[in-house]
């Protein structure tokens, strides 16, 4: 099961055979995630978060681009990670390095 916590603007779209693993969406803007995509627990994808909260409207108003956190067919997000705003990601996989 994931959690979504959106604002009046936010919306995500979760693409075919996706597999969402208690994942958290926090957004008052896109995310958009492509097809065989799998994102693991404790994963938090969004453009604000308890952790590290960004201010969107500084962005913005500095000429950034915030429209959008886009996942891309085929990525696979590892537990505990935290994927924020201005991330594109398309057929890798995000993890840890063991030391």
């Amino acid at each position: 099961m994931a959690l979504f916590r959106s604002g009046h603007d936010g919306q995500v779209t979760v693409g075919d055979y996706c597999t969402l693993v208690g994942a958290i969406f926090s957004t008052n803007a896109r995310i958009s995630i492509g097809d065989y995509t799998f994102i693991a627990h404790e994963v938090t994808i969004g453009d604000h978060c308890v952790a590290i909260p960004l201010n969107l409207e500084n962005l913005r108003e500095a000429g950034v681009q915030t429209d959008e956190i886009r996942i891309g067919e085929g990525a696979w997000i590892g537990a505990g990670h935290f994927l924020p705003a201005l991330v594109s990601v398309t057929g890798a996989v995000v993890g840890a390095a063991q030391s």
